[in-house]
């Protein structure tokens, strides 16, 4: 599968099923019942385009991913600073947004040492089940997004420039 286009860059599929090269839905773009949403608290979202009672989300942790990919992405990059801006608002955002994720569910987990100088023994993290977070979002997803992607785009182009 050819990796979509997005904002200027080729982007990776960063999430894959373990073991596999199936995508599931890299960008979590979800569609839920909006009385369901309202129900868990999140901020209001906009209604889906064909469907109203239903709204539109990001699952954050497919945010936090993009943003990681793409600050990788600038740092190994063998283009030039002219080609591939370090610097953008774009990159410079993702940046702030991986600081404030790993601030906001900051792992606690004490790390040992056998040197003094490296400290990344320890005896496991207490991770959520990133499993079943993919297969929610994939059973919610908005599988039209990236045609109302590419169409706002083609919209938009001279503004991004």
């Amino acid at each position: 599968m050819a990796t979509p286009n997005v904002f200027g860059y080729r982007a990776k599929n960063i999430l894959m099923l373990q073991g596999s090269n199936t995508v599931v839905n890299p960008y979590g773009i979800v569609a839920v019942d909006s009385a369901w949403a309202r129900e868990q608290g999140p901020a209001a979202s906009n209604p889906h385009p064909a469907h109203p009672e239903l709204s539109v989300y990001q699952v954050d942790v497919y945010h936090a991913l993009h943003c990681l990919y793409r600050v990788r992405n600038r740092i190994v990059s063998h283009l030039s600073m002219e080609e591939l801006p370090r610097d953008d608002p774009h990159t410079l955002h993702c940046i702030d947004y991986v600081r404030e994720q790993l601030m906001c569910h900051a792992d606690t987990t004490l790390q040992a040492t056998s040197d003094y100088v490296h400290y990344h023994y320890n005896n496991g993290h207490k991770c959520r089940d990133f499993s079943a977070i993919q297969e929610w979002v994939d059973k919610h997803k908005w599988p039209e997004h990236r045609v109302y992607i590419d169409a706002w785009l083609s919209e938009h182009r001279d503004e991004m420039i």
